[in-house]
């Protein structure tokens, strides 16, 4: 319960200083859920962020782009992030809703096999050096995952 709540401390934290720092800025959104057991919400969490940053702070509709389970795959992942790291958009937001392992550290995406996950190294290049961005990800060991990006 008390992480549940923390989480959610967090999170509307987490909006509320990036609403204050989009303002008058251009942005790209790629948001990511896979649900890989029945009951989970990762999928659902994924399209509540599109919706809040659509329908709550504005965010352009066509700059927020929603991949969930079956669709999210590495490639189709890989391909959203390299698209809102043109330098036409000032700031990038990447949210990841899904499983993690710590050994070798990765996140899952919506194709198996473990091959096809995402490691550190992934997204480090898929940003390449682009410099504004904000990669939020809720997984199990998602502290040790963002610590390995350089």
């Amino acid at each position: 319960m008390g992480g549940d709540i923390m989480k959610r401390i967090f999170m509307i934290l987490f909006i509320v200083l990036l609403s204050a720092t989009m303002q008058a800025q251009s942005f790209k959104a790629v948001c990511v859920g896979v649900n890989w057991d029945e009951g989970e919400n990762c999928a659902a969490d994924a399209v509540t962020m599109r919706n809040y940053l659509i329908n709550k702070l504005g965010w352009d509709e066509d700059n927020v782009e929603c991949e969930t389970n079956g669709d999210a795959t590495k490639i189709a992942i890989e391909s959203a992030i390299e698209s809102i790291t043109d330098n036409q958009y000032n700031y990038c937001l990447y949210f990841h809703a899904s499983h993690g392992w710590d050994n070798p550290r990765y996140i899952l995406s919506g194709n198996l096999p473990s091959n096809n996950s995402i490691s550190p190294y992934n997204l480090q290049s898929w940003f390449g050096s682009h410099q504004r961005y904000c990669i939020f990800i809720d997984a199990c060991f998602s502290g040790d995952f963002i610590l390995s990006l350089t």
